[in-house]
């Protein structure tokens, strides 16, 4: 039974509840039906399987608790406690848990901010195969957080995003082109990735780019690295600022 992808969470409600019935305390059948709670957002009872799921030691589940417990969703907010449900499931191999784990270093949550580190979770986090880590890696080298400003990686970064339709990262190559950041302006190729972005991803956050980067403002070091091409399926779960 897999539901991740599915858009009609009311109908695998009862699926996951006869499965359940059928086979009590599997980690996974709780985890899943968790997921469909939560889709028809019945956060309550979703937080009550993912929180078995995830006593049992089901990596999928403590992450995705970790995100209740981030959000607010059918419990009291705790950072604290997302940050202890993202270190276990991340220690577990986790993707998606390695790259929320990696946004609470970027942004201070609950942990002393370091941006170095938070780096090093979202590259890890691609590795195991989490696309919403490669917009975020892009952003760092694309402000100089945690490496030198680097613009050119942040392009290959947001690139290989923007190859799974990812909107935002469409955007900021758009931004890129605008602003004369990857070579001559160039206002045709923005125009088109901005059209892509709306076509495939209309609800994308528009990126917030500080006017003084730009061409003749701080510079970007020479893309001289290779970023291995990752593939991925597309996009799922929530966009910002955790998934």
């Amino acid at each position: 039974m897999k539901i991740d992808n599915t858009h009609d969470f009311a109908a695998a409600v009862p699926i996951c509840e006869a499965a359940v019935r059928a086979s009590p305390d599997q980690p996974r059948l709780e985890f899943l039906l968790g997921l469909a709670y939560g889709g028809t957002k019945n956060y309550m009872a979703a937080q009550r399987y993912l929180t078995k799921a995830a006593d049992a030691g089901y990596a999928p589940a403590q992450g995705k608790l970790g995100v209740y417990f981030a959000t607010g969703r059918g419990v009291v907010k705790d950072m604290p406690r997302a940050f202890e449900l993202f270190s276990k499931a991340a220690a577990a191999g986790e993707p998606g848990a390695i790259s929320n784990l990696g946004a609470m270093y970027s942004n201070g949550n609950f942990v002393k901010k370091d941006e170095a580190r938070a780096l090093e979770l979202y590259q890890k986090a691609i590795e195991a195969g989490n696309p919403f880590a490669l917009a975020q890696t892009g952003l760092m080298y694309f402000y100089g957080k945690g490496t030198p400003r680097d613009y050119g990686m942040a392009a290959q970064y947001f690139q290989q995003a923007a190859d799974l339709n990812d909107g935002f990262s469409l955007k900021y190559l758009a931004v890129m082109q605008e602003r004369g950041l990857l070579g001559p302006p160039d206002a045709a190729k923005a125009a088109e990735l901005r059209r892509r972005a709306v076509q495939v991803d209309p609800g994308s956050q528009d990126p917030n780019v500080p006017k003084e980067l730009n061409a003749s403002g701080p510079r970007r070091a020479s893309a001289v690295h290779h970023v291995r091409r990752i593939y991925y399926y597309r996009f799922v779960g929530c966009r910002w600022p955790w998934c």
